[in-house]
């Protein structure tokens, strides 16, 4: 008599169940994180800003004639970023924004207008 044994895959079915489940409750802490950030434009005033958190929540206002560089990523995993390099050299982080090449093209313009509007002129420093 022959008996032949097969492996039930069907088994695993619960754990991935599980490990999905555990995936969203680690997902949880960045949807949050993702759905508490804003940002306008107050093309009067000339600032972007920047509005994030859920109990600790935050506004940042960006001028836009201090900006002197801007430039951006996108992953297809993490999304957009835009970074925001500052006349003093320091570099904001804007992260979460959906096609950030193309807006960091259309900031890049507004800025270049702004500093135009406020009379501010750069200045290379060469070291």
């Amino acid at each position: 008599m022959n008996i032949s044994y097969e492996k039930d895959w069907r088994a695993i079915v619960p754990t991935l169940c599980w490990s999905w489940i555990t995936a969203f409750i680690l997902a949880i802490p960045k949807l949050i994180d993702i759905y508490t950030t804003d940002y306008y434009l107050d093309d009067q005033a000339g600032v972007v800003v920047y509005k994030h958190g859920l109990i600790n929540k935050r506004q940042e206002s960006i001028d836009l004639y201090r900006i002197k560089n801007i430039s951006s990523r996108e992953n297809i995993f993490s999304g957009g970023y835009i970074y925001v390099t500052y006349t003093d050299r320091t570099v904001k982080t804007l992260p979460y924004i959906r096609n950030a090449n193309e807006v960091s093209i259309s900031l890049r313009n507004i800025v270049n207008t702004k500093r135009v509007d406020q009379g501010v002129k750069p200045i290379e420093i060469l070291k």
